[in-house]
């Protein structure tokens, strides 16, 4: 039976939020001077390099909430704002959360998201300490999260370089795919569809290789967040080189099987919330990273020159230019 909630105001909601945080002890809490409950939170820095990440999302464009668990959305939250930290080769410490949320929203349910936000949160050593709660017709949840680098080296979008290999770390596509079957209103009938659910609701951040990427003296890197083909668009503008992809070595989600192989290459090319790391670097260092990592990641094309208009080409198994009939993530579109 769920424990009934006395959640009449804010500041009861911030008691709520203290007592769960309270509920957890880790190796940050001892660099927090200020935590929960004042005007700003306080807290020593771990190295001269700190990363700063933001994400918000918002009921019916980002998460759907008639048909999610509110576990599962604060999960999801957090690990959107901890994969661009490991985007980043960074390590997560603290976190701001900020939600938006009518007055009419069911107070149990504040438990269940906190939980899953704290749940996210601890499982990868970061720590809640502040944040605000604010009146909103449209649910909406922002967290903020502050890192460190360790070291004096980290990833970014803008050192990709002609003959660097382009790297993804896993499987494509399957967190889309369970969104399309949560929308069509499917029944979960077997182990494939359970997955791709799983995969939507649960994803995980790439934190357990970030440093590992850095180890091996490769610098340029970003999460899929809003797609392949999208992201890597990301990296071709901020690096200024041109981007050819082989669709045959793109790693689809087995999972995908139960779909056309159309639309497993949608997925798989423009699904966002894969969370996987795209890797650019030396082809030498690519794979001396893979082999250590010995995971489902594969090398799937190259950075073929500087260009003052970058492109990104996806070639066939037959080598013909395969024709982009659609695009991942854009908030704006």
């Amino acid at each position: 039976m769920t424990k009934k909630l006395n959640i009449t105001n804010e500041q009861s909601f911030i008691s709520l939020i203290q007592t769960l945080s309270k509920d957890k002890v880790t190796s940050k809490q001892k660099n927090i001077l200020r935590n929960i409950g004042d005007d700003a939170a306080v807290f020593s820095n771990f190295s001269e390099t700190s990363v700063f990440a933001t994400d918000s999302m918002v009921d019916g464009v980002h998460f759907h909430s008639n048909n999610s668990e509110w576990i599962d959305i604060g999960w999801k939250c957090a690990i959107s704002n901890l994969s661009d930290i490991a985007a980043m080769g960074a390590v997560p410490d603290y976190a701001l959360v900020t939600i938006g949320i009518s007055k009419k929203f069911p107070k149990d349910k504040y438990l269940e998201f906190s939980k899953g936000i704290n749940e996210a949160l601890s499982t990868f050593d970061c720590e809640v300490i502040g944040g605000d709660i604010v009146g909103s017709k449209n649910i909406f949840i922002s967290i903020a999260i502050i890192g460190h680098i360790k070291g004096k080296s980290f990833l970014s979008r803008n050192t990709a370089q002609p003959g660097d290999v382009v790297y993804v770390t896993g499987e494509l596509g399957g967190s889309a795919g369970g969104l399309d079957l949560l929308l069509k209103g499917e029944k979960i009938k077997d182990t494939y569809s359970k997955s791709l659910i799983n995969k939507h609701f649960r994803p995980y951040p790439r934190l357990d290789i970030s440093q590992s990427i850095i180890n091996e003296k490769i610098s340029c890197a970003m999460d899929i967040s809003d797609g392949l083909y999208t992201d890597l668009g990301k990296i071709s503008i901020e690096s200024n080189v041109d981007i050819r992809i082989f669709l045959d070595q793109v790693p689809i989600d087995q999972n995908l099987s139960i779909f056309t192989p159309e639309k497993q290459i949608q997925f798989s090319l423009h699904g966002g919330e894969d969370y996987e790391l795209i890797i650019i670097g030396n082809i030498d260092k690519i794979s001396s990273f893979n082999k250590q990592f010995n995971q489902k990641g594969k090398i799937i094309g190259e950075i073929v020159q500087k260009s003052s208009e970058p492109k990104i080409t996806i070639l066939d198994e037959n080598k013909n230019i395969y024709k982009i009939n659609h695009h991942g993530w854009d908030h704006l579109n």
